[in-house]
């Protein structure tokens, strides 16, 4: 006699969850849709993965107290980002042999430079930078309004083109002695984005404050912390010859994007050990999805 078998498996969900359509008359998966378990929303489906590298790079100068960019482009370059935010960078400044930071590493990394002053510094110019290995649309550098004075701080932003979809990207590095510079500086962030309306937003960088500080919380207010939705770890990028607090981050939002408009969804986000500065590089991978 044949005894047939039936075993019955769990089923568990994932970050896009596949469920049958509501009127479907069949069993088949042509009547499926798939669910974004993070909003709860349909969506169509995932178009591609936005990988993202943001590292301040000392000037290029590592642990070991030399000046060594090919070091920080082959950090950038195991990840293959196709964005890559800078602090603390140097073009033509004495310090770091007044090479032009962001050009060299464009060329060890073929990709696009954007880089603005925030301070002129030893005959050369210091402040942020970006590198997209995508279309760049726009670029703005906005210098902070700080009350408490001290050096100069910014916020260079760029519009880049992602499978014909606009994504929004930000470098900031903000004071680390006064708390009351940065509080100020983040009411800027936050009113710079609501300049960028329809496209989602990713902002990253050195913002000198630990997770629960009023900068953060006010953040928080406006832009998810990518490292609390899927980071593991303590996350600590900051020093990197002994790490002990989070002051790196990557933030996105998009609730400015339209419904039925493309969107980013967050899926990894990992701190990379290195000696080449004395901050540890962040790197975050976002699913662009409809």
């Amino acid at each position: 006699m044949l005894i047939v078998i039936f075993l019955v498996l769990p089923v568990f969900a994932s970050e896009t969850t596949k469920i049958p359509a509501a009127d479907s008359d069949d069993d088949s998966s042509s009547g499926s849709v798939l669910v974004d378990a993070e909003t709860n929303e349909e969506v169509a489906g995932i178009i591609d993965t936005l990988r993202v590298f943001t590292y301040n790079i000392r000037h290029g100068r590592g642990l070991d107290d030399q000046i060594d960019l090919r070091r920080i482009a082959d950090v950038i370059r195991e990840k293959d980002p196709h964005l890559v935010t800078l602090q603390e960078v140097d073009v033509g400044v004495e310090r770091s042999c007044r090479f032009d930071i962001m050009q060299i590493l464009s060329g060890y990394l073929d990709m696009e430079p954007i880089f603005n002053e925030n301070i002129p510094h030893q005959g050369g110019s210091y402040g942020n930078g970006i590198l997209s290995a995508l279309p760049v649309l726009s670029e703005r550098n906005l210098h902070f309004i700080q009350p408490e004075g001290g050096e100069q701080r910014g916020l260079l932003t760029a519009e880049v083109e992602f499978h014909e979809v606009r994504i929004v990207l930000m470098s900031t590095h903000l004071d680390n002695r006064r708390e009351e510079n940065r509080k100020v500086s983040v009411e800027q962030i936050i009113e710079t984005k609501r300049a960028y309306r329809g496209a989602p937003i990713i902002a990253t960088g050195d913002f000198n404050a630990i997770p629960g500080s009023p900068t953060h919380i006010r953040m928080k207010e406006y832009f998810d912390d990518v490292w609390e939705k899927v980071g593991e770890g303590d996350g600590y990028t900051f020093h990197a010859a002994n790490p002990t607090r989070i002051i790196d981050y990557f933030f996105y939002t998009n609730n400015l994007v339209e419904d039925g408009n493309a969107r980013l969804r967050v899926v990894k986000m990992e701190v990379i050990e290195s000696d080449a500065s004395d901050h540890f590089p962040i790197y975050a991978e976002f699913e662009l999805i409809r």
